[in-house]
């Protein structure tokens, strides 16, 4: 018997220090990079639009206005935040990258609480809260503005508030808050309310209720408040765009989907194949023991979730993030001694090899971290001294024009091909100006030269990429961004195949 103590004491601190060295070095790396556009891409050029336009007095943009094209499904509290903190600090870039720093952080030291309510020993708890950052889409939120780790962690708060016993009404109250919070997030944000529900119901039928009923009434009352704030146009927004491009086909390939972005993910580090297995290992044994806890639930309702946002296409691997940490609380009660959270009696709990698994999960995301540079960009003024003089820039991702104070043309080239395919905009306008060469720059994401690339599948949609082809070119590379300039006008026609 003293071999396996011994065994499992090794495991333990040296769990948490590579855990320390995680969240030291992601976080270093995090704060470094706060005022760089490392990690900027049409996602964090969205938020900054979007806080850009509520600073300015315009709560959701309509999808047309005078030559300008907008359109978005995401929700209002991110956006908000950072359209608060840009006008403080005059600078939309640290605002959106620092409230998402924030909110990751919160959320890694929330999984570490979460952590300890099941294991009741600190250096697990801390082992388990670095597997956070451990996960590239949890290292990705350090540095990439994204509404996932904000509202993973006010959902993960919410549940941390009715994960006691005796369930009482007034913490059910505070976690409906917490999840309605979460929601105006992210709409997709239900795994945590419905794990909540059903882990309640058949203990405090009452309690459940309360929590529900407050879950419900706050985010019918957040819906009207927006829409009305809005003069009608958050639901003009997610009539246009809530299914993000959605159809039969899409959602027969979700699975795939999700299996590929798995894929992804474990190309850049081998962590999620090493804990999702083990935390599906986990539930599959507390179902055959018929012994769910709250977070066996809410593990179990990300899967779905997470299952139908990959029904879209276009998805990133950034909406991996609520599943991973629920594997991560899934699997902290491996380690629980005595308890709700502990495995049922008689069931192998292995513990030894859970720990040895986030063990090497750390080692590995270590080792990545200090090995794997960050990807290369630059400060937003070493660009802008790169760009045309008194630029008229339409750009793929509206970073750069929110940051020279300017608004973006288009807000987001992705909604932009889906609302001209649903003849909801008209990108022949858009199409024309780029051909009369009205814009001294274009700031794209990748080269558009290959009729094949993602731009055209993606963003803008065909007439507006043809129009680029045709009557710009390629001049430099910046960081992430390509920059075109605008083709002499005899030089107009086929498609040309740039320097």
């Amino acid at each position: 018997m003293a071999t396996p103590v011994s065994y499992t004491s090794f495991l333990r601190p040296a769990g948490a220090l590579f855990a320390a060295l995680v969240l030291a070095v992601g976080a270093a790396r995090g704060i470094l990079l706060l005022n760089d556009l490392s990690g900027m891409n049409h996602v964090g050029g969205i938020w900054m639009t979007l806080a850009q336009y509520l600073n300015d007095g315009v709560f959701y943009p309509p999808l047309q206005d005078d030559g300008y094209y907008a359109g978005t499904r995401y929700m209002p509290l991110l956006f908000g935040a950072i359209a608060v903190v840009g006008r403080v600090t005059g600078n939309y870039l640290l605002a959106a990258k620092g409230v998402t720093f924030l909110a990751t952080a919160a959320l890694a030291a929330l999984t570490g609480v979460a952590a300890w309510h099941s294991t009741r020993r600190r250096l697990d708890a801390l082992a388990l809260a670095g597997l956070v950052l451990a996960f590239p889409e949890g290292l990705r939120a350090l540095l990439s503005p994204h509404a996932d780790s904000l509202a993973v962690a006010l959902s993960v708060a919410g549940l941390l508030a009715v994960a006691g016993t005796p369930a009482r009404r007034a913490r059910a109250v505070l976690a409906a808050a917490l999840f309605a919070l979460a929601f105006t997030t992210k709409f997709s944000a239900l795994a945590a309310p419905v794990a909540a529900i059903a882990f309640g119901w058949p203990r405090d039928r009452k309690t459940a209720f309360t929590l529900a009923a407050v879950e419900g009434g706050l985010v019918v009352a957040a819906l009207a408040l927006v829409q009305l704030a809005s003069n009608g146009r958050f639901a003009e927004n997610f009539r246009a765009l809530g299914g993000g491009g959605m159809n039969w086909d899409t959602l027969r390939n979700g699975p795939a989907r999700l299996a590929g972005a798995l894929a992804v993910s474990s190309h850049i580090a081998f962590v999620a194949p090493l804990v999702v297995p083990l935390a599906l290992l986990t539930v599959f044994q507390k179902v055959r023991a018929r012994g769910l806890t709250l977070w066996d639930w809410y593990f179990l309702a990300s899967v779905a979730t997470t299952l139908l946002i990959f029904t879209s296409p276009g998805t990133d691997p950034n909406h991996l993030l609520e599943m991973e940490v629920t594997s991560v609380l899934v699997v902290a009660q491996r380690f629980a001694p005595t308890g709700a959270d502990a495995l049922p009696v008689g069931t192998p709990d292995h513990a030894p090899l859970a720990r040895l698994v986030v063990l090497a999960a750390l080692v590995v995301a270590w080792y990545t971290l200090i090995t794997t540079e960050p990807e290369p960009s630059l400060p937003f003024a070493v660009l802008a001294k790169e760009l045309p003089k008194e630029p008229h820039l339409l750009t793929e991702d509206a970073t750069p024009v929110v940051l020279l104070g300017q608004r973006p043309v288009v807000m987001d080239a992705f909604a932009f091909r889906l609302l001209a395919e649903r003849n909801l905009i008209d990108d022949a306008p858009l199409a024309r100006r780029i051909d009369r060469r009205e814009f001294n720059g274009l700031v794209l994401l990748r080269r558009v030269e290959n009729p094949e690339e993602r731009l055209t599948q993606f963003h803008f949609g065909p007439q507006v990429t043809n129009a680029l082809r045709r009557a710009y070119r390629f001049d430099k590379q910046l960081g992430q961004y390509y920059l075109y300039v605008p083709e002499p006008a005899a030089g107009s026609g086929p498609a040309l195949e740039g320097k």
